[in-house]
């Protein structure tokens, strides 16, 4: 028996989509959220906002942008997910724009521009790092060897955590196949003390960190919710921080 904010939702869908039967979107409205409080809050935006279903609208939220897009890609034809805001395609779309979210590829894209980069001080194509910092793509290889030893220093300046258990989460991070070693070091340079007293300000990456030290023994205080303060799983971004 669905939860009665899944039953709602997909009451919601079925209402507007004619091509996917209700069953079907039942079994994907349960298969989308794996925290109640994400889908009373998809829920109370489509019962405000119906038209948001159709819209295709690149400004939605991230829960309900992938709700339609796995509706969409179940046969859906009368809801719409929403398109990347820059290159019109349809995918997970993971950054926010001013004009709307958009996907990883566009994300990397507008991320490299021509500029100063602040470590070796030559004008060359840039990437962002944290804040307003840029380095070119050869500073971002020549940072990646001394990275592990990197963050091992900055954690051990905030917190006493063990030089081992740290450097197995970095190894662990970069068996997914994108090694993040350095962008995590120079966050981690930049707002090292606030992101220990704050996890739920920091970023994506430095929270899979986070986790990786806490689930291995380390003595940090579990990650909350940046809204209710709970420790639930967080998957969602209000405001600037991280929350269930």
């Amino acid at each position: 028996m669905l939860d009665p904010v899944f039953a709602a939702l997909t009451t919601q869908i079925a209402a507007v989509e004619q091509a996917l039967p209700r069953e079907r979107i039942a079994e994907i409205v349960n298969g989308s959220f794996r925290q109640l409080p994400v889908a009373r809050r998809t829920l109370d935006l489509v019962t405000q906002a119906p038209g948001l279903l159709t819209a295709a609208d690149p400004q939605t939220t991230p829960a309900l942008a992938s709700l339609l897009l796995r509706l969409h890609e179940a046969g859906a034809r009368t809801v719409r997910p929403p398109r990347c805001a820059h290159c019109g395609g349809l995918r997970k779309l993971l950054q926010r724009t001013p004009t709307g979210r958009i996907c990883a590829p566009c994300g990397r894209r507008l991320a490299s521009r021509s500029g100063l980069c602040d470590r070796c001080g030559h004008t060359r194509r840039v990437q962002t790092g944290p804040g307003e910092s840029a380095y070119c793509k050869r500073c971002w290889v020549d940072m990646k060897p001394e990275a592990a030893e990197r963050i091992v220093e900055q954690v051990r300046r905030h917190r006493r955590v063990a030089t081992a258990t740290i450097l197995r989460a970095v190894e662990q991070m970069a068996a997914d196949g994108r090694d993040r070693r350095v962008r995590l070091m120079l966050e981690l340079q930049a707002h090292g003390a606030e992101r220990f007293s704050d996890p739920a300000a920091g970023s994506v990456l430095f929270g899979t960190f986070y986790d990786l030290l806490h689930a291995d023994g380390a003595r940090l205080p579990e990650r909350r919710c940046g809204g209710c303060g709970t420790t639930r799983t967080l998957t969602e971004r209000v405001e600037g921080r991280v929350s269930c």
